[in-house]
């Protein structure tokens, strides 16, 4: 149900989520928004070359290229003004929040749509990032990963000692999910029983199939998110507004139902 009474939405948030042996969250760009990352690059992606290069195929067809165009911060500055903003973000009291809800033992895993780490700077640990990460490569052929600036560039494509070609780790456009990322996701989701939607517009597979799945299975679905989304038709519990300010509220609340019981 939806609530406009935050006090009373947290509280039946808690109520399941006090029960769920394997509660975990699925979260995308509306948690960093309040950390000053846009959600989307609308202009972005009406640019022809922006298209060309945020797409897999593109770079399977010429990675040296991509690599050049990728290491030319002057000549897109959209994109270099966007991967700015994401270096210079802090965690906001949604990161926050959920890296309390693990510390106390309600919270699993979370799966991140995102490749801004804010998750793992706010503290959390237990984390797979389907998107990739902002900050590393990754091998193609073997998924090994490496900090983005150990990469050397004066040879392009920079190879792999497997003989793999190397590309930043973020997801491109027509691009698989790394099988060993994929792997991981599907485990987790196959334990929950309970799945909290942060901040993420559910558009986007294999991410989006995550809640339906849980749901089939009997689990519980909590959708948090300032817009209604294609989930919400079937979440048991809609918080409805931003993320930084619902998810510390939920905290706040367990921590009293924990000290106090429930009245």
């Amino acid at each position: 149900m939806i609530s406009i009474d935050i006090n009373k939405s947290t509280n039946e948030v808690i109520d399941y989520l006090i029960n769920a042996k394997y509660p975990i969250v699925l979260s995308g760009a509306g948690i960093s928004a309040d950390s000053g990352i846009p959600t989307f690059r609308k202009n972005d992606s009406k640019s022809t070359k922006a298209s060309y290069f945020g797409n897999y195929k593109n770079f399977i067809n010429d990675p040296r290229l991509w690599w050049e165009d990728q290491l030319n911060s002057r000549d897109n500055i959209k994109r270099t003004n966007f991967r700015q903003s994401v270096e210079k973000a802090v965690p906001n009291n949604a990161h926050l929040a959920l890296a309390k809800l693990e510390k106390l033992g309600y919270l699993k895993h979370i799966i991140t749509q995102n490749v801004d780490e804010l998750h793992t700077k706010a503290g959390s640990n237990n984390i797979t990032e389907i998107h990739g990460s902002r900050y590393k490569c990754r091998c193609i052929k073997c998924e090994k990963k490496f900090p983005r600036d150990s990469v050397p560039t004066t040879t392009l494509p920079p190879l792999c000692e497997c003989g793999g070609i190397i590309k930043f780790d973020t997801v491109l456009f027509g691009e698989p999910i790394p099988k060993s990322v994929l792997s991981k996701c599907i485990n987790v989701i196959n334990k929950s029983d309970f799945i909290m939607v942060v901040g993420t517009s559910n558009l986007v597979n294999p991410s989006a199939s995550f809640p339906k799945y849980i749901k089939k299975k009997g689990g519980i679905v909590i959708e948090a998110n300032t817009n209604p989304t294609p989930i919400s038709s079937i979440s048991n519990v809609i918080l409805r507004g931003s993320t930084s300010i619902l998810l510390p509220k939920l905290v706040e609340n367990l921590l009293k139902r924990l000290k106090f019981g429930k009245d």
